[in-house]
C-alpha cells in the first residue's frame, strides 16, 4: 500500500497548533477571491470601453457595410439606431440594447477623472490628436471618428439646452470645459495633454530655430 506524507491536518490534534494553518487558508481563498473579481471588472470594462469605442464609430460612418474598414460597423450601426430611441428597461428586440444604454448613460454623467470606462484623459489626448491632424489616412487608432466628434462638439447646439443624440457628446464638451477652466498643474486628466503641448511647442520651436540658422 502506498504511503503519502501526512497533511498538516493528520500531524497534530492541537486546535491551537491547527489556527495558524486554517488563517493561511482563509488568506489565500480571500486574495483569489479579490483577484477574481479584480479579472471580472477589468473584462467588464474593456468590454465597455469597446463598446462605447463602437457606437462612437458607428454613430459617424456614413459608409456603406463593404467600404467600412471597421469589423461590425453594420451590426453597430443598428444597435446605435435602435438604443437611441428605445426606452425598455427589459429590452430584448436587440440583445445588447440594455448594456448599450447602461454604457451611454454612464459616459453622459460620469465625472470621475479616473473612470476607466471613459478614460477622460486618454480621450483628451485624441481629441487633441484630432484638433490638428490633418491626414487623409491617419496611423493613429479612431483618429477618424474623434476628429468627426471634435468638430460636431464644437458646433452642437446641444449647449443651448437642447437634447444631442451623439454618444459621447455630453461627456466630451463636459471634459473640454473642464480642461478650459482647469488650474491643477497635477491634473490627472489635462497633465498629459499639457504636456504633450508643451513637447510640440519645443519641437516647433528648434525647427524653426534650425531653419533660421540655415537661412
Amino acid at each position: 500500500m502506498d504511503s503519502h506524507p501526512p497533511s498538516p491536518l493528520e500531524e497534530t490534534d492541537d486546535v491551537g497548533a491547527l489556527a495558524p494553518i486554517f488563517r493561511r487558508q482563509t488568506a489565500l481563498e480571500r486574495a483569489k477571491a479579490r483577484d477574481e473579481k479584480v479579472r471580472e471588472c477589468q473584462t467588464r470594462v474593456n468590454s465597455d470601453r469597446a463598446l462605447l469605442q463602437m457606437l462612437n464609430h458607428a454613430s459617424t460612418c456614413t459608409k456603406s457595410s463593404r467600404l467600412c474598414p471597421i469589423r461590425g460597423c453594420a451590426d453597430f450601426r443598428m444597435l446605435w439606431q435602435h438604443a437611441r430611441s428605445c426606452r425598455d428597461p427589459e429590452c430584448e428586440v436587440h440583445p445588447r440594447c440594455v448594456e448599450a444604454r447602461r454604457v451611454l448613460e454612464h459616459h453622459a454623467k460620469c465625472r470621475k477623472r479616473t473612470c476607466p470606462t471613459c478614460a477622460p484623459a486618454e480621450t483628451l489626448s485624441m481629441l487633441y490628436h484630432a484638433s490638428l491632424c490633418k491626414k487623409k489616412v491617419c496611423e493613429v487608432a479612431h483618429c477618424v471618428e474623434f476628429r468627426m466628434l471634435w468638430q460636431h462638439a464644437r458646433a452642437c447646439p446641444g449647449s443651448d439646452g437642447r437634447c444631442c443624440a451623439h454618444p459621447m457628446c455630453a461627456g466630451v464638451r463636459r471634459l473640454l470645459g473642464h480642461h478650459r477652466r482647469c488650474g491643477d498643474p497635477n491634473c490627472v486628466i489635462c497633465k498629459p495633454v499639457v504636456t504633450k503641448c508643451k513637447r510640440l511647442f519645443e519641437a516647433r520651436r528648434r525647427l524653426r530655430r534650425t531653419d533660421e540658422l540655415a537661412s
